[in-house]
């Protein structure tokens, strides 16, 4: 019996020799000290945090493990023979998994590249522009697509980063292949059939806009328009759009003259924006009433998915009301339009067939 105690205490003296309390400071990739910074014993389910001043206390002994976890790649320490571990989180490898949208002044880019620079690791934006990868605050991401100028970004902090690209392709004195869009257009209620002619380009951040329609026989109508971006600043901007549209029907003829300016609203994100429209103009009317007269209205426009855009104005003339609605549904390259129009005695619901190209 008494040798059992001896064995016993010399047991319990030799662990309590050899565990210690360790302690140290954790601090981040910013200098930082870190709070709440989990702190546990590798294959036992002891674990402490750090506190206000990233600093911690656990009792450990020489062969255990220490990991520390702050939502990196866990980082793991051996005790051995030491009492205080400091860990600094810009000195140690680790990975996070970073997530953004890559897309261009019109719409997400779907198969866009994303490299981490110097490695094998990749990833390719989804139909929704967004794409998901492992990275180190100290890589640099290399975002890529045809046709378009690379960017590289450093991760650092960052676990969500967005990119923006700008079209590289040249024509002529043009610092860029200017984009188009062409449709094929029938009018329901007067049955005409039409084309409408929209040209964007990044030089000068401006496009024009065509469009023809006609029945072949006496109804026909004209539309003309000039828009261009201005940046006030480097961080304001808006649109301006100047356009005149003349329809000449069995029943009755317009003549109108529009000033329009736009700006884009940024709602829950970055990438999510409602475009406000802000309408003068003049009219000249002869149907049911003839008038002439100024008039104002207000409109929006907003992407509703990826894929449907939506644009609605209202204009009050003083003696009559216009109504503009117009839906666009994209599919890569392919347009299909609705449009529909309400001027007193006029009406029309146009369905249109596009396609947009570069050249």
């Amino acid at each position: 019996m008494n040798q059992f105690l001896v064995l016993l205490s010399f047991l319990v003296s030799s662990f309590c020799f050899s565990q210690r309390t360790i302690t140290g400071t954790v601090s981040g990739p910013d200098g930082e000290t870190l709070l709440g910074v989990t702190i546990s014993i590798k294959g036992t389910g002891f674990f402490t945090y750090t506190d206000f001043d990233g600093k911690y206390s656990i009792e450990a002994l020489p062969e255990d493990i220490l990991i520390f976890n702050i939502g990196y790649e866990p980082t793991e320490v051996k005790v051995g023979n030491q009492g205080v571990i400091n860990l600094d989180f810009s000195k140690v490898p680790h990975k996070r998994t970073v997530t953004g949208v890559v897309s261009d002044s019109d719409d997400v880019l779907l198969g866009a590249t994303v490299v981490v620079k110097g490695t094998s690791v990749f990833a390719e934006t989804d139909f929704d522009g967004n794409y998901s990868l492992e990275a180190s605050p100290e890589d640099v991401l290399v975002f890529s697509y045809t046709g378009y100028d690379p960017q590289e970004i450093v991760v650092g902090n960052k676990k969500v980063i967005n990119v923006t690209l700008t079209s590289d392709l040249i024509l002529c004195y043009f610092p860029y292949v200017p984009q188009n869009q062409i449709y094929l257009q029938y009018g329901i209620n007067y049955k005409t059939w039409g084309a409408y002619y929209k040209n964007n380009s990044n030089f000068l951040n401006s496009s024009i806009e065509i469009s023809y329609a006609t029945d072949f026989e006496n109804n026909s109508q004209t539309a003309v328009a000039l828009e261009k971006r201005i940046y006030f600043t480097n961080n304001f901007s808006m649109k301006i759009k100047a356009s005149t549209e003349n329809a000449d029907f069995d029943n009755m003829q317009y003549h109108s003259y529009k000033l329009q300016s736009e700006k884009d609203i940024a709602l829950f994100g970055s990438y999510d924006f409602l475009k406000l429209q802000l309408i003068g103009g003049y009219l000249n009317y002869k149907g049911k009433l003839d008038f002439e007269n100024y008039g104002y209205g207000i409109g929006i426009e907003k992407k509703i998915t990826r894929f449907l855009n939506v644009e609605a104005n209202y204009i009050n003339w003083n003696k009559v009301e216009e109504y503009n609605l117009r839906m666009n549904y994209r599919w890569r390259s392919w347009n299909i339009t609705g449009n529909y129009k309400h001027l007193s005695d006029y009406e029309e619901f146009q369905l249109g067939l596009g396609y947009n190209f570069y050249f």
